[in-house]
């Protein structure tokens, strides 16, 4: 077995040759070890290889003397909402988010639907796995099957009440599929891209917040607002009536202020690759912001902590605890949004208009392995303490601030890369804090003889 399977808020990993059935009882049989005796709530996503690995969690929980409630294929925040509601001991979601087709997953959480971490369950999971002490009980669990997607549904709907405008949805086959139709009740007109749920992911794998893979979306707006989910629904993207795909930060910087101005305070939680313009443009407004560690795990145990009313994540996942539970749910993020577009009679585009103008890379992955992606970062947190910056925040990774820009370089939690991303307040100086950052990673990689490929910035 590879122990790089085991993530920082997940298991991830190719099927059958990373993750197969075999793995995947033994991964749930440590987790019903772990959290102990109760219900634990199970759903996962249309791949081919998701329907293996689900039975096999299944019969690990069962053997663990859990009790399985088994929900199907479905969106992931409806196995959070589950888990929420009904009060389970667990949950797990088998999925592998956007990855590739030949991968699966699983997500775990623990009561009250929060997210596991590495560092709360996950690393014993795979001590558990690793050492073979996960333990078989005397007393084989129960079993039920049990279709939500109504019961999630309906509590979407009277939160959200009633709404108009029109949008057409990338659902990319993914669980998706199984809701969006159901947006017209509500009194939406819209119009779905590759609906159906089809784990060969014909139209390809959608990331929400990576144009290269909206442009189909693109081509059927027609002056619409379009919206693109990810393969499992937890994350959500925009592109506005104009074509322009709207940055992760802006749109939680539209839910924070609109939160700030109906109850007159916001707290929000944002990741560390968030523009520091945006978290200055919400500051000056009077919005309290703090930044967080990306990955859904982190941010929603963040805003436990600091009890806020919401977070975010510039991948696209939004959590909101002001009117929802705190997970995120890239369907209920959808209509919040339109929601708020309706009360204000104000198009997309027009009401980004008033958001300060960015100059800042995408996120820039450099692939150098799983092992030395941690080691990179090590280097660097020890290089830049020297630096005469602002500040410097070391969360996750080195992110190295100044009063014109800043840059971030951080492991990658899914993938065996450095990610990158610099912003200046004009494009001389995005050009000028990029060479910095790359002089540094490249020199912090010669360290460990690897030999970078890294593209400049226009």
């Amino acid at each position: 077995m590879q122990k790089n399977i085991f993530r920082a808020y997940d298991v991830r990993g190719i099927y059958p040759e990373e993750i197969d059935g075999e793995i995947a009882y033994k991964i749930a049989v440590a987790y019903g070890n772990l959290i102990g005796r109760g219900e634990v709530i199970v759903g996962r996503d249309v791949r081919l290889g998701s329907g293996v690995i689900a039975h096999a969690t299944i019969s690990g929980l069962l053997a663990s003397g859990n009790d399985v409630i088994d929900v199907g294929i479905v969106p992931t925040p409806t196995v959070y909402f589950g888990a929420t509601i009904m009060k389970c001991k667990g949950g797990i979601v088998v999925t592998a988010s956007h990855n590739p087709p030949e991968y699966v997953g699983l997500k775990f959480t623990g009561e009250g639907g929060v997210s596991l971490t590495y560092e709360t369950g996950i690393n014993k999971i795979e001590e558990l796995v690793i050492r073979n002490e996960y333990k078989v009980s005397r007393e084989v669990g129960q079993y039920l099957l049990k279709d939500i997607i109504e019961e999630y549904w309906r509590d979407i709907k009277e939160k959200i009440g009633k709404i108009e405008g029109e949008c057409v949805i990338e659902n990319g086959n993914g669980t998706g599929g199984r809701i969006l139709s159901k947006f017209q009740e509500i009194g939406l007109k819209i119009k779905i891209l590759n609906e159906k749920p089809d784990g060969r992911f014909p139209a390809g794998v959608v990331n929400p917040v990576d144009e290269s893979t909206l442009q189909n979306l693109r081509r059927h707006q027609n002056g619409r607002i379009g919206i693109a989910f990810d393969v499992d629904a937890d994350r959500v993207g925009f592109i506005d009536e104009e074509g322009e795909l709207i940055p992760g930060d802006v749109i939680l910087a539209i839910y924070a202020l609109d939160i700030l101005e109906r109850r007159g305070k916001v707290k929000v939680i944002m990741d560390i690759l968030a523009s520091k313009k945006i978290v200055e443009y919400l500051q000056n407004k009077g919005c309290s912001v703090i930044l967080s560690k990306i990955g859904h795990s982190y941010v929603m145990r963040k805003i436990l902590e600091e009890n806020a009313d919401l977070g975010g994540e510039t991948s696209g996942h939004y959590y909101f605890r002001d009117e929802h539970y705190g997970f995120d749910d890239g369907i209920y993020s959808a209509l919040r949004l339109l929601k708020i577009l309706y009360r204000k009679g104000i198009k997309l585009h027009d009401l980004t208009k008033n958001f300060p103008k960015r100059f800042i890379t995408p996120r820039i992955r450099v692939r150098v392995g799983d092992t030395s992606k941690f080691e990179i970062v090590e280097i660097l947190r020890r290089e830049t303490r020297n630096l005469s910056a602002d500040r410097i925040i070391t969360i996750d990774g080195v992110r190295v601030e100044y009063e014109k820009g800043w840059y971030l370089i951080r492991a990658s939690n899914t993938q065996p890369d450095i990610v990158l991303r610099v912003e200046g307040d004009d494009r001389e100086m995005l050009q000028k804090l990029y060479k910095e950052a790359v002089n540094l990673l490249e020199r912090a990689a010669e360290k460990l003889n690897i030999k970078l490929d890294i593209k400049s910035v226009g």
